[in-house]
């Protein structure tokens, strides 16, 4: 991998970021400055929250409707 890559991440360092848009992109992004820890635990808490939703294929939808 490249160092001068702008994605480049040496071993061992990672940064994380967060933002409200739901965006993956660094830029548009703040860095957090909290531990790892309560970075994971922070999402897992939101993924909590989340409802799980059964998928069914557009074409049994579209069967039924």
């Amino acid at each position: 991998m490249n160092i001068l890559d702008e994605n480049y991440v040496a071993s061992g360092n990672l940064w994380y970021f967060h933002n409200t848009t739901g965006s993956w992109e660094r830029d548009g992004s703040e860095e957090y400055k909290g531990s790892e820890d309560d970075f994971w635990k922070i999402c897992e808490d939101d993924m909590a929250l989340c409802v799980q939703m059964e998928m069914k294929p557009l074409y049994e939808y579209a069967e039924e409707h």
